[in-house]
């Protein structure tokens, strides 16, 4: 109803600058207070002037949550560390705990700075980018701290333009973890935002969520994924067709993965793996029907960390003279596998009925993929 609501509980009083205690705070202003958490009591607008919903200010979106598994909103990334993936800080939800992880991370990454890029797909008018940094000073082994400082940019054309910054030297302006740094975007229409990071020393950054906030404008409409893909088939129907060399019991079956969603979470089952599988190597094989030329092939990898995980090593192989032919000369990124994020390969245009993704699988665990997309471009 246009009222923002907190509860907050500061044991000594130097964590929100709020003082000792249990406070309930009403649009930024503390209306209740307590020694011990008890039941508060307060009080701040009189139900005859209180915001009326149907004559208030238009409600906000979050315009960066994506939890259908759509092309757009995406999220891309300098590096990810072990045990992290960008679809987490879109996921609609944050904490701050290590175990179990909800966060990306640039842990191993050897650069002093790393960035994240969200898309939305088409112009939104935003007002607010949120970001949930972490910082685990309490965890010993975890090199995670939030970043000395950031920079907020836009793409203007084909510039990044700085439009914020946030620095730890900066009392008023720093980038602390385990609370939402708020950059103001005035209202204006965006596409591409960044945050470039520059790390803590030996440190490295994280985020639980990333927030993009703005008025609604009619009923939300999502944006529509970028044209081209040829491995798209969204009704199960025709061409193209995926098949392979072995498909779990559990309903991981090989058109999951060229039906148009993501999902790197071990529920809605949307992917394909070969779990059980009683071969070292696997493959998935996508059937265009006629020839076909192409030349880029992002492969979104599954990984539950147990019997599925992302593969030792792959290959691409493509149909001609009656025989598989691997693709010589590929450019991967990134170079090792890596799981729960989106993994591309780049060659030189190449034209076949057919192509297939060798798996060789990482010891006893098996190969999965929540999704496939082929592109010529």
């Amino acid at each position: 109803h246009g009222t923002s609501l907190s509860v907050v509980w500061d044991r000594t009083g130097n964590r929100y600058g709020m003082g000792k205690g249990f406070h309930l705070v009403v649009d930024g202003k503390k209306v209740a207070t307590s020694e011990t958490l008890k039941p508060m009591i307060g009080q701040w607008i009189p139900a005859a002037t209180a915001p009326n919903p149907a004559t208030s200010t238009k409600p906000m979106i979050n315009y960066a949550v994506n939890n259908d598994g759509l092309y757009y909103p995406r999220l891309t990334a300098s590096v990810t560390g072990s045990n992290s993936s960008v679809s987490k800080l879109i996921d609609g939800n944050y904490w701050y705990l290590v175990h179990p992880p909800n966060r990306w991370t640039a842990a191993g990454s050897k650069s002093a700075k790393d960035w994240l890029e969200l898309d939305l797909g088409a112009e939104r008018m935003l007002s607010e980018l949120a970001l949930y940094f972490l910082d685990d000073a309490k965890e010993v082994s975890s090199p995670v701290r939030a970043p000395r400082r950031i920079d907020v940019q836009v793409l203007d054309k084909t510039e990044w333009k700085t439009i914020a910054s946030r620095d730890n030297n900066d009392p008023k302006h720093s980038t602390l973890g385990h609370r939402a740094t708020r950059i103001a975007l005035e209202n204006n229409l965006v596409r591409k935002v960044r945050v470039l990071m520059e790390h803590e020393g030996d440190f490295r950054s994280g985020l639980t969520e990333i927030e993009a906030w703005g008025p609604a404008v009619g009923e939300y409409q999502p944006a529509p994924p970028p044209a081209g893909n040829l491995a798209l088939n969204s009704s199960g129907k025709g061409f193209p067709k995926a098949t392979a060399s072995h498909s779990d019991r559990f309903g991981g079956l090989p058109m999951k993965a060229i039906d148009g969603k993501t999902n790197f979470l071990p529920t809605p089952v949307n992917r394909w793996t070969s779990y059980e599988s009683p071969s070292s190597n696997d493959w998935l094989e996508i059937d265009f029907e006629g020839e076909t030329e192409f030349r880029r092939i992002e492969l979104a990898i599954y990984d539950d960390r147990g019997g599925v995980q992302a593969p030792a090593s792959y290959r691409i192989e493509i149909w001609q003279d009656k025989a598989w032919k691997e693709i010589s000369e590929i450019k991967k990124t990134p170079e090792r596998p890596q799981g729960s994020v989106w993994n591309e390969v780049r060659f030189s245009p190449v034209t076949s009925s057919k192509v297939r993704i060798v798996f060789e699988n990482a010891g006893k665990a098996r190969s999965g993929l929540s999704e496939v997309m082929v592109w010529n471009e």
